[in-house]
Order: structure tokens, then C-alpha cells, then sequence
């Protein structure tokens, strides 16, 4: 397995940032104009404002570049469990959030752990799926079901450390929140799943350290999905910050 391999192996992706509190209206337009991509083995994504090519909705996603209506997130009760192997770990970390808002920031949560458990399920269990508008893959959201498929395709799966850190509400008004935060994923490496070779190569990299956005909208239910993501490289100045 190459260290670094292109765009297009392993994981990796996911970074905007901090940032003025801008109206949610205003970060879709940003977000559209050009979103960056998210995580897996060797693959680092372009950095944002690439062009990234059309992703393939994933089961139980809804194709299209137009963002589907705000439909009803799926009511959980309870925590999700995600049963990861004991050699890897995936943390998050949130700043305080306002009560409005608290919803949000763990359904964030909830989906960063979700997301990470189909990277090293090779994609088998897909309740990651549930926290994404359907029809939403032009404002960045097709890079998860991409980052997935990636890591299968390589035969891999995570191991070490993966940190989202520093998750907070950055912007908020009737429409849903916009979250800003940054991703480390310096202590993890890839396993190979025929060999079990160990690599650490995957956490050495520029891009390994990014800053992410994501804006969450209210469900009908009640519940929280992910409308819009978008990485930012820590090379990026927009990035500095999570260096």
C-alpha cells in the first residue's frame, strides 16, 4: 500500500471552519460553490474548492443535486451503539452549545461515530445513511458514501485514533445550525484486512489535520440531519486554525 496514495484511496475528508457566524442561507451557497471531500485509508481529498466528481447515491439515498425537503430524522432512543474494534477509537469533543442547538451537536456526534463504524464495517452497516438529507450530494454530503466505498475498494480498515474536536455552533437561525470544528486523524493508520498488516502512513500527511462545517436541519420529528458538509485542509489559510 503506498504511503500517500491519490484522491481516490483511504480515507480522508471533512474541514471547514470556525469562521464568521454567516446565515445558514449563506453557507448552502458557499458550500455549493465548492465542497471538499472526507476519510478513509490512504485517500486524502482534494483540497476545497477542487472540482470532485459525482458520487453515486448510496443505498437509501436519494440522487439529484437539488437538497431534498427537511424529511423526518429517524427517532432514536437512546445512545447508538458502535462496536468498534479495540484497536481503534473515535472521539469527539464539543464546546458548549446553546440549548437550541444541543440537539444538533450530538446528533453530530452520533453521526461522526456512525460514519467511522461503516468505514470499518466495509460499508456493511449503513446507519450512517439516517443523519443525511436524501437528494443533498452537491453540498458536500456524497463524500461520506465515497469515503466508505474507498476503504472497501482498498481492502482496509481503520485503526488508532480519529478525533473530531472543538465541535460548536458557529451559526444558528430558523433554517438549522451551522457547526464548525476540526478533524485529526494523525494516530490512525489502515489494517489490512487479508494480511493484517499494520500501516501508520495514512496519519502522516498535510491532510491530515483539516477543519470541518457541516450545517444540520431540523426533521419534522424532531430530529437532526446533515444538509451540507465541507473540509478544509489545515495547508488552506481557512484551515490554520487546527493545525
Amino acid at each position: 500500500m503506498t504511503p500517500h496514495p491519490p484522491p481516490a484511496r483511504g480515507v480522508r475528508r471533512r474541514p471547514p471552519g470556525r469562521g464568521t457566524a454567516a446565515p445558514v442561507a449563506a453557507l448552502m451557497a458557499v458550500l455549493a460553490a465548492g465542497c471538499a471531500p472526507g476519510p478513509s485509508q490512504g485517500y486524502r481529498p482534494p483540497p476545497a474548492g477542487a472540482t470532485v466528481s459525482a458520487v453515486p447515491a448510496p443505498t437509501g439515498a436519494t440522487g439529484g443535486s437539488t437538497p431534498g425537503p427537511a424529511t423526518p430524522a429517524p427517532v432514536r432512543t437512546g445512545r447508538p451503539s458502535f462496536p468498534f474494534p479495540r484497536d481503534f477509537r473515535v472521539v469527539v469533543a464539543t464546546s458548549g452549545a446553546p440549548a437550541k442547538a444541543a440537539g444538533a451537536v450530538r446528533t453530530f456526534g452520533e453521526f461522526w461515530r456512525a460514519w467511522w463504524y461503516a468505514v470499518t464495517t466495509a460499508g456493511r452497516d449503513e446507519r450512517y445513511l439516517q443523519y443525511i438529507v436524501p437528494g443533498t450530494e452537491a453540498y458536500g454530503t456524497g463524500l461520506f458514501a465515497r469515503v466508505v466505498g474507498e476503504w472497501r475498494a482498498e481492502g482496509v480498515r481503520p485503526v488508532g485514533v480519529v478525533r473530531a474536536h472543538d465541535v460548536r455552533v458557529v451559526a444558528a437561525d430558523a433554517g438549522g445550525v451551522t457547526l464548525a470544528g476540526c478533524g485529526d486523524e494523525t494516530r490512525a493508520g489502515t489494517k489490512n484486512l487479508t494480511t493484517g498488516r499494520v500501516s501508520w502512513t495514512f496519519g502522516q500527511h498535510d491532510t491530515s489535520r483539516y477543519k470541518i462545517r457541516i450545517m444540520m436541519v431540523p426533521g419534522q420529528a424532531g430530529g437532526w440531519r446533515i444538509r451540507a458538509y465541507q473540509s478544509v485542509p489545515v495547508t488552506s489559510p481557512a484551515g490554520r486554525e487546527c493545525r
